[in-house]
């Protein structure tokens, strides 16, 4: 449960608890639910004196709980007057004295004939419950228990779809997604250290979130650390941290991030960029669970999951000396891999989906498509950056796009140039369109291709272009308007900008 539910779990309880104390005119009231193992207490003057004996309220609570339980009682205990029963616990006793207590009624918190819990109302001034209404009682009584269950609900279900953000952010229906999905179900409930690797741009930082997320380290702390963006001289005092005086500079204790990760997760990203020294010593705290902030002698426990990840090929790493052999299988409990793009081109689909639909929300709602050729371009490029380039594309079309469909001529020229990508799909076309469209179709594709490279080859010298082609300048640049050429798609000197610019240059 996250801290807010809590804290509204805790506010919301002792509301209603203050209810009860005043509805019955008590001292002192105690609700304790065992599920959760929730204490609130509180008094008729909205404090309370045994602060420090939270643990003794605890054990009381938790002994009458056990006592109704396991005989089954389901009605309310009243001891009338303390001093002058037998066989009353020393702690209720003692209790009893802090509060200048008499009376007391103890009664099972039920929900379904089920005991969930203990209430302990107190009175004094030989005050007793002679009078109390017990159906009432039972009502408030369980009212704070459905509130209790009511919170607890709402904040699984918030953290559940929390959950499911994360996983459904690893979007995919090939057969290496699939089994990506069933690898973070299994492995995240466990402390096992994991090993993500995978080209750039793979998404190895989301699937460490979501493994974090769907641990029992949720509530705790992730903390990411990128190896290749820390110098090496800082890398080992932001890792520890280090105490005061431990070098020229640091002029009071700093806890290092590992400390900060404590009971949480820690994301080692680009681990063959840690020199072998450190490597060392973060295998010593593996094994250890323990350690030294830099210039510091005391040692420090440490519990904390180990995620990391490489972009390169660990094996490959070791041969060179970048990565520890003994370190590297300390992090390899569970080896995820993570498959490039262009191996699975059936997810592409989903995410350019998923990608316009998150980037049109951020731009004013835009309602925005994309054409099926467009989108066969996309599927058939080779994405050298993976799904970071794919993203990144997505969200500047989104951002640039002055109509209500990514079409053909809204992809850059590197894209549409591919020569996985822009093969002119004839048997689709005749198939599905008669022999006039299918022609202009292809054409299209014939005509945008052939002048992309041109233009590539001539770096953007229009005049160039036009001599090569053995066409007009003003062929060009009539060709060029339709295709929807644009800066971001020219490269040179002589750069396609708009359509007041050509004609500016025809004339």
């Amino acid at each position: 449960m996250s801290d807010d539910s809590k804290k509204t779990m805790a506010f919301k309880t002792n509301l209603l608890l203050k209810h009860i104390i005043s509805t019955f005119n008590a001292q002192l009231g105690i609700i304790w639910l065992a599920r959760t193992d929730s204490l609130y207490t509180s008094t008729q003057e909205g404090g309370h004196k045994f602060v420090d004996t939270s643990s003794m309220v605890s054990f009381l609570a938790g002994y009458y709980y056990s006592f109704f339980k396991h005989r089954n009682k389901l009605s309310p205990i009243v001891i009338e007057d303390l001093e002058a029963t037998p066989r009353i616990p020393e702690n209720l006793l003692k209790l009893a004295e802090i509060e200048n207590i008499t009376s007391l009624l103890i009664s099972p918190i039920l929900l379904k004939k089920q005991i969930k819990g203990t209430l302990i109302l107190g009175v004094g001034d030989n005050r007793n419950f002679s009078d109390i209404n017990f159906d009432l009682l039972r009502l408030l009584t369980d009212s704070a228990l459905r509130l209790n269950e009511s919170i607890n609900s709402i904040s699984n279900q918030r953290e559940k779809e929390e959950r499911d953000n994360f996983l459904g952010s690893i979007i995919g229906k090939s057969a290496a997604m699939q089994e990506i999905y069933k690898t973070v179900l299994k492995v995240a409930p466990s402390n096992s250290n994991v090993f993500i690797y995978g080209e750039s741009g793979t998404g190895k930082e989301l699937l460490a979130r979501t493994i974090h997320a769907y641990s029992q380290r949720k509530i705790q702390a992730f903390i990411p650390v990128n190896c290749s963006a820390l110098p090496e001289i800082l890398l080992e005092s932001e890792l520890f941290g280090y105490e005061k005086g431990a070098f020229t500079g640091a002029t009071s204790v700093k806890r290092g991030l590992m400390e900060y990760s404590h009971k949480g997760t820690f994301f080692l990203d680009e681990i063959t960029e840690i020199n072998t020294e450190l490597q060392e010593k973060l295998l010593r705290v593996l094994q250890e669970r323990q350690f030294r902030r830099v210039g510091g002698q005391k040692l420090i426990d440490l519990d904390i999951r180990i995620i990391s990840s490489t972009n390169v090929d660990p094996k490959e790493a070791m041969v060179k000396g970048k990565l520890r052999e003994d370190f590297f299988y300390r992090l390899n409990v569970i080896p995820i891999y993570l498959t490039p793009l262009r191996e699975r081109k059936e997810d592409i689909p989903l995410l350019v989906e998923a990608f316009i639909k998150y980037f049109s929300k951020l731009h004013e709602g835009k309602t925005i498509e994309i054409s099926e050729e467009a989108l066969h371009c996309l599927v058939n490029y080779k994405w050298p950056g993976n799904v970071r380039e794919l993203r990144n594309l997505v969200e500047r079309l989104i951002a640039l796009s002055k109509s209500e469909i990514i079409s053909l001529q809204n992809l850059p020229v590197e894209i549409v140039n591919d020569s996985t990508s822009t093969q002119l799909d004839f048997n689709n076309s005749y198939k599905t369109l008669p022999y006039i469209k299918a022609k202009e179709k292809n054409l299209i594709k014939f005509e945008r291709l052939y002048f992309s490279r041109l233009i590539d080859k001539c770096n953007g010298n229009i005049t160039k272009v036009a001599i090569e082609a053995k066409v007009s300048r003003k062929t060009v640049y009539n060709i060029l308007e339709k295709q929807s050429f644009n800066k971001f798609q020219m490269i040179g000197e002589s750069i396609w900008r708009d359509k007041s610019k050509a004609m500016e240059k025809v004339n």
